[in-house]
Order: C-alpha cells, then structure tokens, then sequence
C-alpha cells in the first residue's frame, strides 16, 4: 500500500511538473531535493556508479528547447535486494528523471535489462531478472511513458557487473539490478 501511494503521489507530480513545462510557466520543471536530483540518498552499492546527473532546473520555453537538447539521465542502473523485483524507494526520483525524459522524447526506446547475482538456479534467475525489469516497465509507464517505448530482457546471472571471482556479498549487491539501455536513434 505504501508503495502504491509514492508511485501514484510521483505520477501526479511527473503529471504536474510536465503540465508547467508546457504551458510556459516559469518555475524548475526537475523540481525536488537537491537530494531527488542526485538519484536520492543512502549507500547502496551501485548508486552514482556513472557520475552525476546533468540536469539543470528548466522554466519557460528556453527550458523545453534546453530539455530536447540534453541527453537521458547519466544514472542507469537501478538496485534490488535479495530474491526481490520491489524497487526501492531511493530510486524512484532517479526513475521519474528517466519517464520525464522519456515522456519529451516520445521516438526514444529504452531496453530495461534485469539481472541477477549467480545464487540459485538458472530458471529461477531469468525469472527473477524478468520481474525486475517488468516492475520498472510497469513504474515508467505508471509515469506516463508509452509501452511503446520499452522493452524488457532478463540476462539472469549471465552478466555480472563485477568481473572476475564474483562470490561475495559486495559483488552480488551489484549484480542484483536492472539497466536502462537506451537504445542509439
């Protein structure tokens, strides 16, 4: 129930923010934290593994021709717990960045690549990576981005993020994700 509060409480704040972009309206169309606009806080591992967001505030029309301009969100990899396909609360504003982006750039395609670590069996694992990658599809599009636009693919254990011996909990952490690939245009 809490998690269906903060989708729907995002949604509506994605659907407010695109609603000041594109009346002209003066006023930051990435809104949030300081916090929300670095993918939000806390030290789970994989977190700010690709460098800072690139985002600046927007307002009025110099800000949509600025948001057609800028590429998708630096940050692409989105983190589970163990044996879980429940995004975690920190990455919801990194994933709103991603469906606002999207949303402006409606010929855009993304893959959404779920994985997991080696624990368990193969079956189990592309399962578990499917459910991943099927869980931010379903939050993207509660967000307002079209189906169209995405596509989803589970590699399982197949792709480690960590080269080399992967059997401790450190590089498990990191394998446990899903990425957002987006795809060349």
């Amino acid at each position: 129930m809490k998690y269906l509060l903060r989708v729907t409480m995002i949604a509506l704040m994605g659907v407010a923010l695109f609603g000041c972009a594109s009346n002209g309206t003066t006023g930051p169309s990435s809104g949030g934290t300081q916090a929300e606009q670095t993918g939000g806080g806390g030290g789970t591992s994989g977190v700010g593994e690709n460098g800072a967001m690139q985002g600046q505030p927007l307002s009025g029309q110099n800000g949509q021709q600025a948001s057609q301009q800028q590429g998708p969100p630096q940050k692409d990899m989105i983190h589970f717990a163990f044996d879980s396909s429940t995004i975690k609360d920190k990455f919801l504003p990194l994933l709103q960045k991603h469906a606002t982006y999207l949303m402006n750039h409606p010929q855009q395609k993304v893959t959404l690549e779920g994985n997991t670590d080696p624990r368990g069996t193969r079956e189990y694992n592309m399962a578990l990576g499917q459910r991943r990658a099927e869980s931010v599809k379903s939050l993207l599009m509660s967000d307002g981005v079209s189906a169209d636009q995405l596509s989803t693919v589970s590699y399982g254990e197949e792709r480690p993020a960590v080269s080399g011996p992967n059997d401790n909990p450190k590089a498990w952490a990191k394998d446990r994700r899903v990425k957002i690939d987006y795809q060349q245009q």
